[in-house]
Formats: structure tokens, C-alpha cells, sequence
């Protein structure tokens, strides 16, 4: 039996990408995470991206070490490494959220070195399936 995986990671994007960029990244994230039964969710802020994403450890640590390699953001952090027994998203092989107005909630984040589990969590509540297009 494999354990259950979820990781949550932020970064800065490296440009402002198009509403085609956007859908073009989840897409290829769709097809590719159904594959490897990841599931997940991205939330780009217009100035950052943070990334749910859920499946067996060995597939989420490959694929998490494509992301930080990704020429299109930097600064990439994991935040949340964790077992967990149940999916947040588990109809999703990706969903999308823009939430363009925690841009300066995810850079404080991002800038405080270790940031607090509290900030961190608060975020991750943000990505809840209840505000998140499952399919674009």
C-alpha cells in the first residue's frame, strides 16, 4: 500500500502570464497527473503561483522537482510536506483558482524566510474545492 502524499509549494512568477499560458499549464497538468494519479490544485495570484498537490510519494517528489526546475517562476518553496489519509481534490487530476487580490498575502509568505504554519495554513484554506474551477 502506497502512503498518501499532499505537498503545497509557492513561488513568484518570473512573468505575468496570459489567461491562454494559464490554461495551457493546467492542461498539460490534467493530462499529465491522471497519468501518475496526482491530483491538485494551482492558484495564481497574477504575481505568484502556489500549487496543491496530492498522490504517491515517489510521483509527487519527480514531478516536484520538474516544477522548481520551470523557467516561468522563481523563488519556489515547499511548505507543507505531509501524509495525509484523505485527497483535498480527489475528482482532479488539476484545478485552477485566480485569486488576484492575495498577491501580498502569498509574497509575505514567500519572504519570511520560515514562514508560520498559521500564514501557510491560512493560505492553503484558501485553495478549497467549493472556490476552484475543477475544469477550464
Amino acid at each position: 500500500m502506497t502512503t498518501l502524499r499532499q505537498m503545497f509549494y509557492l513561488s513568484r512568477a518570473a512573468t505575468t502570464l496570459t489567461d491562454v499560458e494559464i490554461r495551457q499549464i493546467v492542461q498539460t497538468s490534467q493530462r499529465n497527473n491522471r497519468r501518475k494519479d496526482i491530483t491538485g490544485c494551482l492558484l495564481y495570484s497574477g504575481k505568484h503561483f502556489a500549487q496543491v498537490l496530492e498522490g504517491d510519494a515517489a510521483a509527487l517528489d519527480e514531478l516536484v522537482a520538474r516544477i522548481a526546475k520551470d523557467s516561468r517562476h522563481s523563488g519556489f518553496v515547499v511548505v507543507i510536506d505531509r501524509d495525509v489519509s484523505v485527497r483535498r481534490f480527489p475528482d482532479w487530476s488539476m484545478g485552477i483558482l485566480y485569486k488576484l487580490g492575495i498577491a501580498d498575502r502569498m509574497e509575505a509568505i514567500l519572504g519570511a524566510g520560515r514562514p508560520s504554519d498559521e500564514l501557510v495554513l491560512e493560505l492553503l484554506d484558501q485553495v478549497k474545492p467549493d472556490t476552484v474551477m475543477g475544469a477550464l
